[in-house]
C-alpha cells in the first residue's frame, strides 16, 4: 500500500476587517416632528400605551369631549374597530326630544375636468337619548355615549378594511384628487309647542385616520 504524504496543518485565516455600524436610531412608539403615521395596528393584548387626553369640541351650545386622545392634538385619531367614548354636554336641554351621534366615511375622486364622484362607505348612528312618547321626559344636561368603529365596510359581496385618512392630488392629464376622511356628527332635535321644529345641528370633525391595518 502506498503511503500518502502527510497533510500539511490546517491553516486559520483571519477574519476580515469589518467597519463599526452605527447605531440603531432610537425607537418611539409616537412619530418624530417629521414624521406620521401611515397605520396603527390595534393592540389586542393592551401592551400598547393608551392615550389619556381629552379632545374637546364646542358649537351650538353643544359641547363633547371625546375620551383617550393625544393631548394638543386638532383632531382626534381611532383605528379599526377602536371605541369612541366621551360625553356630551348640552347648554339647554329645554324642549330636547332626541340626541344622535353619527360617524361617516367619505371618499372623493375628482378630476380637473370637473368630473367627481363622493362614495359614502361608513355610516353609522347611535341614539344617545330619546324621549319617551307621551311622557314629560327631561333631556339631561350631561350624558356618556359609546360607539364602535366597524373592522371594515360592504362593497358589493366583499368586506374592506376602513380606509386611512388620506388626501392626495396625482399630475397628470387630467390631474387626479383623492380624499378620504371621517366625520362624527352630534344632532340635537327640539321640539317647540309640540311640533318638531328646525333641528340644531352639530358636526365634530374627525381626524379618524384609521389606524389599524391589521
Amino acid at each position: 500500500m502506498a503511503c500518502l504524504p502527510p497533510s500539511e496543518p490546517f491553516q486559520f485565516l483571519p477574519p476580515p476587517v469589518y467597519t463599526p455600524s452605527c447605531d440603531a436610531p432610537t425607537y418611539s412608539v409616537e412619530p418624530g416632528p417629521h414624521e406620521q403615521r401611515l397605520a396603527l395596528a390595534a393592540c389586542r393584548h393592551g401592551r400598547r400605551h393608551t392615550p389619556n387626553g381629552i379632545f374637546t369640541r364646542k358649537s351650538s351650545g353643544i359641547t363633547i369631549a371625546l375620551r383617550d386622545q393625544e393631548e394638543g392634538m386638532s383632531h382626534p385619531t381611532y383605528g379599526r374597530g377602536a371605541l369612541i367614548g366621551g360625553d356630551i354636554a348640552l347648554k339647554s336641554t329645554h324642549g330636547v326630544i332626541s340626541v344622535t351621534v353619527k360617524v361617516e366615511g367619505h371618499l372623493s375622486l375628482a378630476i380637473t375636468e370637473g368630473v367627481s364622484t363622493v362614495i359614502t362607505f361608513l355610516n353609522q348612528t347611535n341614539n344617545v337619548w330619546k324621549a319617551d312618547e307621551g311622557s314629560a321626559s327631561t333631556c339631561p344636561s350631561m350624558f356618556p355615549f359609546e360607539m364602535t368603529l366597524p373592522l371594515g365596510y360592504q362593497d358589493g359581496d366583499r368586506i374592506r378594511p376602513l380606509p386611512p385618512t388620506y388626501n392626495a392630488a396625482y399630475s397628470g392629464v387630467p390631474d387626479l384628487f383623492i380624499n378620504c376622511n371621517y366625520t362624527l356628527s352630534v344632532r340635537v332635535v327640539k321640539a317647540r309647542n309640540l311640533k318638531l321644529w328646525r333641528p340644531q345641528k352639530t358636526y365634530v370633525l374627525l381626524n379618524i385616520s384609521p389606524y389599524a391595518i391589521n
